[in-house]
């Protein structure tokens, strides 16, 4: 808000200022109450697991396990540069040493301590900028909804939960099976990857060559949402993982910045023909 203050509300008196940055943090704070207890259990796990893809989790655990006892120690020569792998697989550390609340104290240590010194917090910083890119043209929908099997973790948590009829028939339904996922999702990504770069060369464009004048209005949108994005991008690439599915849900907010425009732009030519 301080950074675009003067872009988001360069004509509003301060009156009206305060209010919208009220509201803004408002609908803020709602989301912290409602998504803090899920991010308080899995913050440092997910944390941890981008480290290792980065590569900064093995030169830490090198570099400390001769003078710390650390848990994971016995795992450094046997662990994937896999954040899926660590978090997911019965055979990672993180599985074998008590999952969310087994492996927190621990963890939460390290990532404190890689976070506060160098060389691993500046290896943090550099690698978060091609990570972040990577994430930025990475989306894809029903990404990670594999086939998941009677033995796979999403199986046994599931049945743990449900009538054995249920189970059955969550083994036998279409979202559990290859065909629906190579087949119909991979058509709708196909179309979902075009209408998003058609979107976004076509915002560009009208931009770049003058053909339409955005509004105040329309800037405030697309500096909204375009830094959304890459914050959404930059957040998640960093402290997690690159996946489709983090790229996915905010994507679709460039062909709607696009129709916005052909709307305000048909709306303009028609007042003009009017006159």
């Amino acid at each position: 808000l301080l950074i675009f203050s003067r872009q988001l509300f360069p004509k509003e008196d301060r009156k009206e200022v305060i209010q919208k940055i009220g509201i803004i943090a408002g609908i803020c704070i709602v989301s912290l109450v409602v998504l803090f207890p899920t991010a308080a259990k899995s913050k440092h796990d997910f944390l941890m697991a981008s480290f290792l893809q980065k590569g900064i989790l093995k030169k830490y655990i090198d570099d400390k396990c001769p003078t710390i006892p650390y848990k994971i120690c016995k795992y450094r020569n046997s662990m994937e540069n896999d954040p899926n792998w660590f978090l997911w697989c019965s055979e990672s550390p993180f599985q074998k040493e008590g999952c969310w609340n087994g492996t927190k104290k621990e963890y939460t240590t390290i990532n404190n301590d890689i976070l506060m010194h160098m060389p691993y917090n500046t290896m943090f910083v550099e690698q978060s900028i091609p990570y972040t890119l990577q994430q930025l043209v990475s989306f894809k929908i029903g990404d990670g909804n594999t086939v998941f099997d009677c033995n796979s973790n999403v199986a046994c948590a599931i049945k743990t939960h449900v009538s054995n009829k249920e189970f059955e028939q969550f083994l036998a339904s279409e979202q559990n099976t290859e065909s629906f996922i190579t087949g119909k999702l991979d058509l709708f990504n196909a179309i979902i990857m075009g209408v998003v770069l058609v979107s976004f060369m076509s915002i560009v464009l009208l931009l770049i060559l003058g053909n339409f004048k955005p509004t105040y209005s329309m800037k405030q949108l697309l500096l909204i949402c375009f830094t959304g994005i890459i914050i959404n991008c930059w957040d998640c690439a960093t402290f997690a993982q690159v996946n489709r599915r983090y790229g996915c849900r905010v994507m679709w907010l460039v062909p709607f910045c696009f129709i916005v425009m052909l709307l305000l732009n048909r709306k303009a030519n028609s007042s003009h023909h009017l006159r």
